[in-house]
C-alpha cells in the first residue's frame, strides 16, 4: 500500500511520553495517507515514535461494511468507536488515533479545497482534559487529491432529494455516501502528489475532569491555533496546491 500510494511520514518533534490522542486530519473520502502512515507500520511508526507504539485507531461501525476499505482498516488494527471503548484504551495507557471530522467531513473532500468539519467536534478534547493527556495534531497533505466528488454545495442547491438521501444514509449507517466523479482513486505515484502525514507537537490542555462548555470552547481555540500553525508551516513544503487555504467549519 505504501508503495502504491507513495506515502511519507514526517516528524516535527520528539514525543517521549504517552499515551495521547492523535487527531488526524483531513478525513477525505478515504483517509488513506494517515491510515498507512500512522495506523500501520508501513512508515515504521513504532520505531520513530516508540512512546506511541501501543496505539489503536477508531472508526465508525459502518466503515467495517465497505469492501476493500474494511480490509485496509482491519490490517491497521482499527477498532469500532464508542466513548466507552476509547476511555478503556486511554485507561490502559494506549494512544488513540481519531478522525475528529468523521464521515461528515468527507462530504467536503475535493481537490480544490481543504475543509475540516471541526468546530462542533469537541469530544476528543474533552477526553484529553478529563484524563490529562496531550492531543497531537496530525495533517496529511494531498489527502483530498485522490478523489473528486460532486461538490457539497452543489448537492444542497441543485439536488436536494439526493442530499436528503445522502444525509439519511449517513445517519442510518454512520458512513457517508460519496457521489464520485470517478470510481478509482488517482494514485499519488502517477500524479506526483505524495501523501505526506506530518505529526505535530503535543498540545497539553488544562486538566478538568468535567469541563464546561466554556472550557471546551477555550480548548478548541487552542487546538485550532496549533493545527493552523502546523498547516501554515508545512503546506508550502508538501501541499500539491500551494493556494489551498485551510477552512474550518
Amino acid at each position: 500500500m505504501k508503495k502504491y500510494f507513495a506515502t511519507e511520514l514526517v516528524s516535527t518533534t520528539e514525543i517521549s511520553t504517552g499515551p495521547c490522542i492523535l487527531a488526524m486530519h483531513p478525513h477525505g473520502v478515504l483517509p488513506l495517507g494517515s491510515l498507512i502512515n500512522i495506523a500501520t507500520e508501513a512508515s515504521d511508526f513504532s520505531n520513530r515514535f516508540p512512546a506511541l507504539a501501543n496505539r489503536a485507531t477508531i472508526a465508525a461501525t459502518g466503515c467495517f461494511l465497505i469492501p476493500f476499505y474494511r480490509d485496509l482498516i482491519l490490517a491497521g488494527g482499527v477498532v469500532d468507536c464508542s466513548r466507552f471503548s476509547v476511555e478503556q484504551m486511554i485507561q490502559n495507557k494506549k494512544t488513540v488515533c481519531v478522525y475528529p471530522g468523521g464521515t461528515q467531513e468527507a462530504l467536503y473532500a475535493n481537490p480544490d479545497t481543504e475543509t475540516l468539519d471541526l468546530l462542533r467536534k469537541r469530544g476528543f478534547l474533552e477526553l484529553c482534559m478529563k484524563y490529562d493527556i496531550p492531543v497531537v495534531p496530525c495533517y496529511t497533505f494531498n489527502e483530498v487529491d485522490h478523489f473528486s466528488q460532486v461538490p457539497y454545495a452543489d448537492l444542497q442547491k441543485k439536488h436536494p432529494m439526493i442530499m436528503r438521501f445522502r444525509v439519511n444514509f449517513q445517519l442510518l449507517t454512520g458512513v457517508m455516501m460519496p457521489f464520485l466523479k470517478h470510481l478509482f482513486p488517482r494514485t499519488p505515484r502517477s500524479s506526483g502528489n505524495k501523501l505526506v502525514t506530518v505529526v505535530g507537537s503535543p498540545l497539553k490542555l488544562r486538566h478538568v475532569e468535567n469541563p464546561s462548555e466554556a472550557d471546551l470552547d477555550q480548548s478548541m481555540q487552542e487546538y485550532i491555533a496549533a493545527l493552523r500553525k502546523l498547516y501554515d508551516t508545512y503546506a508550502p513544503i508538501y501541499s500539491s496546491n500551494k493556494s489551498r487555504k485551510l477552512i474550518i467549519v
